[in-house]
């Protein structure tokens, strides 16, 4: 667990991206997953041990979190009280966890076109392209992609827009995508920077 007033005192209004990714390194040391050659590849804590080790690692380390932080009374009486909404959240994510942990184990394998998890911090740049490349599809200012993706395995309708169109939408995504840094900001720093609690 984070001590998000700690965290305030020793970084200062610079908490909330330090907690974030301390939270994106912590999931890439425990659990990646990339595709190279049209094969999934995965790693547990960086493949330093071998997987059943590693995952028996896992498993007491975060039943000792859970002993120390005494999170096993919080989760009885989350269930208690939210117990039908949990029931319903275990029940939906069910197939993915079932394909995760099958994949995790080596019993079964994951589909390239599907590669659930997250993506190791050395294919950082490749995720950065994608996510350029996905804004007008992801803001919704260019519908371009989603004609695109809809049209799949048919012929397309879809035509290039004007260098001016195409700029005018380049820019409309980013103006978009600062607005909402801006208003996320100046939410989490309302009260003179400090991390807010949680």
């Amino acid at each position: 667990m984070i001590d998000s007033n700690g965290l305030s005192r020793t970084f200062g209004a610079t908490a909330l991206p330090v907690a974030i990714l301390i939270a994106i390194l912590s999931m890439n040391v425990l659990w990646s997953v990339w595709v190279e050659e049209g094969r999934v590849s995965s790693s547990v804590l960086l493949n330093l041990l071998p997987k059943p080790i590693a995952i028996g690692l896992l498993v007491a380390g975060t039943l000792a979190v859970a002993w120390r932080w005494r999170l096993f009374g919080h989760l009885q009486r989350a269930l208690a009280r939210h117990a039908a909404i949990l029931c319903g959240v275990l029940i939906g994510a069910a197939p993915a966890i079932l394909y995760v942990v099958l994949a995790v184990t080596g019993v079964g394998k994951m589909d390239p076109s599907l590669p659930l998890g997250f993506r190791p911090l050395w294919k950082t740049g490749e995720t950065m392209i994608y996510l350029l490349h996905g804004l007008p599809l992801l803001f919704g200012a260019d519908p371009r992609p989603f004609e695109t993706l809809v049209c799949m395995g048919r012929p397309s309708a879809v035509r290039p827009l004007e260098i001016d169109w195409s700029g005018l939408m380049a820019g409309a995504n980013w103006i978009v995508v600062g607005s909402m840094c801006t208003v996320t900001i100046v939410f989490f720093y309302r009260n003179d920077g400090t991390f807010p609690n949680c």
